[in-house]
């Protein structure tokens, strides 16, 4: 087994406002190995975004609490100066955010903002080189006549080939780690299959960890080799990819996957829905935070009112849930009556 690339171990990050305190990520942990694709998975408001930001050590203003450990290669990026983890971001990890066209700015060419991010980390290169550089790399991200489009405006270019841009910013320090997030939600689904056969060849070309964060399931279908569910800042259920879509082990897995709808599901079949909507992250359920909307609380007695479930191992996954093996193998069978 590969060692892994990045830890995270206890994370926890809340944010001080005037209404109190949110708390966004509560004592999370995962790892990722070279070459792996992890996928993170929920609701909006679960934590995904958060948790990309605190891995790329930018959550540094004065209302934001952050506790835990981020190991990007040994090197604790939770502490350390800005101006170590600056050393690291663009060159070992870079993340791709989810508005395209947000992320560039409209007064700068696009060869120059791709141009920026290798000479912070190459401040010796010639403009010569930097300008070799950025053609290649968009090349390398699929942008046609690469050597004349380098002199154009972001307002000039598509959404699918903004997105590109954005993946080319990332990818031209050739980094480690890339996280994705919702790298394909503006997108519509010809262009997101594009952009999604760009990351996989990538992926498998310069064996570049991914971290994807989505609340698409198919799109994680496709891509991952793990998936972590996230719910109310915590990990819910980590699984392989076969794992969660065959067997999943938490019931909030399980509502996700019956939303979808199959290619086999009748034309008039009413769409399955989890009741109730995600908790304010102000005021957090006690007990599992998931129980005022789960259909199985009753299989678990009162643990699920009063107890906060731990991760703990269930066949070849990880769950933080109270129902026992045996019930939650019932419920994958659709045996286990729901309240």
């Amino acid at each position: 087994m590969s060692k892994n690339i990045l830890e995270v171990n206890n994370l926890s990050v809340s944010f001080n406002t005037s209404d109190g305190q949110v708390h966004a990520v509560d004592n999370l942990s995962f790892n990722i190995k070279a070459g792996e694709v992890l996928g993170i998975v929920g609701e909006s408001g679960s934590g995904k975004s958060v948790t990309a930001s605190a891995i790329m050590g930018l959550l540094t203003s004065g209302n934001v609490n952050l506790s835990g450990s981020i190991k990007l290669n040994d090197f604790e990026i939770v502490g350390a100066k800005d101006s170590e983890v600056r050393k690291l971001r663009g060159s070992d990890i870079a993340m791709v955010f989810q508005d395209p066209l947000s992320s560039l700015n409209p007064y700068y060419k696009i060869g120059v903002q791709i141009g920026e991010a290798y000479e912070t980390h190459h401040p010796d290169a010639s403009k010569a080189e930097v300008r070799n550089k950025v053609i290649e790399v968009m090349k390398k991200v699929g942008i046609p006549e690469a050597e004349r489009r380098i002199d154009s405006y972001p307002h000039e270019f598509s959404g699918g080939m903004r997105q590109r841009v954005v993946i080319a910013i990332a990818l031209i320090n050739d980094p480690k780690i890339l996280i994705a997030d919702e790298p394909t939600t503006a997108l519509d689904v010809t262009v997101q299959a594009q952009i999604l056969d760009l990351m996989r060849d990538l992926q498998k070309t310069s064996n570049t960890s991914i971290i994807l964060i989505t609340h698409d399931l198919g799109v994680v279908a496709e891509m991952v080799d793990r998936v972590l569910v996230m719910y109310a800042g915590r990990a819910v259920e980590v699984s392989d990819i076969k794992a969660i879509f065959s067997a999943p082990i938490h019931p909030y897995t399980k509502g996700l996957l019956n939303a979808v709808r199959s290619l086999d599901s009748a034309i008039r079949e009413k769409l399955a829905t989890i009741p109730g909507t995600p908790p304010s992250l102000l005021n957090i359920p006690q007990g599992c935070a998931f129980n005022p909307r789960c259909s199985y609380k009753q299989w678990a007695g009162d643990k699920c009112l009063v107890q906060k479930p731990e991760l703990h191992e269930i066949g070849n996954g990880l769950t933080a849930c109270h129902l026992s093996k045996t019930d939650i193998e019932r419920m994958n069978k659709d045996e286990l009556p729901v309240v």
